[in-house]
């Protein structure tokens, strides 16, 4: 009973102590003369720790590993990217998206750690050992470039980027921080240029012209158009953070989940043209791979060819709030060119023209619906999808 009872202690212990990871080429006699914390940091041997029958390992340890420079006791950055972890709260923050990872990172024994399991969410990489007291190795996770419409596994999409503390149409960071913690994944933003052409997230420039000049604002300046610093310096209701392309796309390139749904509101075609144009070149200077998860909504047939003209985008969208074409007249343009979403506004919408378009393999999104009943009703009625500023991706799927 003694020696049982001994056995049990020992296995106790095991789970809850932290174990120091060698090489296995060399003696055990070497390694045990050579603590962990004095080894060199590219070496790959990092501290692990057992728990509940999960390897988990030192965010410190780990960032070292991954060359990333520590800013704060829970901030490291790395080329355009900024993690930050929370042991407390169970969430990695990248580049301002956060992430839960409930069993996944742990505040253990005076240090954030994290399982080699979540890393590969947190970081795209693997930390790969074929034995706990061998060095890890960390493999970039080989991301596959998404094929066209594969976006559309998401079935809810954050209105200009979602709601923030029940304010709409915002288009702002906050918006974009709260949609993510709440799982959406797929993004509406409006696009404008400021007077110098860059593009800024902005359904319009009321709010920051009435700030300027007051309610109403001036006949004048009614008109006016903002440069991006004056823009990036308004506050959206005087509390929340505006954006440009460049913070989206950066975010984007931080977060290989994250697609985006252009609105431009521009139809006429060299105005469209030029709107592409820049996004396809701030894309190419921070990184040419986000135009994969970029989707243009087109509003005419025109569009679709100043669009393409300036990048071959893998998937669009016909949008059909903005044309004069029927839904039959919709249906054969999208058929021509191989989109293969639509989105009708719900005044536009009935059963029959529904299955007509998902016989020829076309799916239905529509736009803005924040009544659950509403949405039940039209998802029931065969529509596939849904533009909304509250409606989370899990109280959509419990409809």
């Amino acid at each position: 009973m003694k020696r049982h009872i001994a056995l049990m202690l020992t296995l106790l212990l095991s789970l809850s102590v932290p174990a120091q990871v060698f090489a296995d080429t060399k003696d055990d006699k070497d390694n045990d003369s050579k603590p962990v914390a004095e080894q060199t940091e590219d070496d790959g041997k990092i501290d692990t720790y057992i728990i509940e029958h999960k390897i988990y390992v030192s965010v410190e340890d780990l960032m070292n590993l991954l060359q990333y420079t520590k800013v704060s006791p829970t901030e490291y950055t790395y080329e355009n990217k900024t993690i930050v972890f929370d042991g407390n709260n169970k969430t990695v923050t990248t580049n301002g998206m956060s992430k839960s990872l409930p069993n996944g990172i742990l505040y253990y024994m005076g240090k954030t750690v994290i399982s080699t399991e979540a890393v590969e969410s947190a970081f795209g990489k693997v930390l790969t050992t074929s034995n706990v007291r061998m060095s890890f190795n960390v493999i970039n996770k080989q991301i596959e470039t998404p094929s066209a419409y594969a976006w559309t596994k998401n079935r809810v999409i954050a209105h200009a980027l979602g709601g923030v503390n029940g304010v709409t149409n915002s288009n702002t960071l906050d918006a974009m921080k709260q949609s993510y913690k709440s799982n959406f994944r797929l993004f509406e933003v409006d696009l404008l240029p400021t007077v110098h052409g860059e593009l800024v997230a902005s359904h319009g420039f009321y709010e920051l012209l009435a700030s300027k000049y007051g309610r109403p604002i001036p006949e004048q300046y009614s008109n006016e158009i903002p440069t991006k610093e004056e823009f990036l310096n308004f506050k959206f209701n005087g509390m929340y953070k505006t954006i440009d392309i460049e913070e989206i796309v950066a975010i984007m390139s931080a977060n290989p989940d994250i697609y985006m749904i252009t609105d431009t509101k521009i139809t006429d075609y060299a105005q469209s043209a030029a709107q592409f144009k820049e996004l396809v070149r701030v894309c190419k200077e921070v990184d040419e791979s986000v135009l994969d998860r970029i989707i243009p909504q087109i509003y005419n047939e025109s569009m679709y060819d100043a669009v393409m003209s300036q990048h071959k985008f893998k998937s669009l969208i016909y949008t059909l709030y903005a044309t004069s074409a029927t839904n039959q007249q919709a249906l054969e343009f999208v058929t021509a060119k191989g989109i293969k979403v639509v989105t009708m506004p719900p005044e536009r919408i009935n059963a029959q023209d529904i299955t007509l378009f998902n016989s020829y393999g076309i799916k239905i999104y529509t736009h803005t619906i924040n009544d659950a009943e509403q949405m039940k009703n039209f998802k029931n009625m065969g529509v596939y999808g849904f533009y909304t500023d509250f409606i989370t991706p899990t109280q959509f799927d419990s409809l």
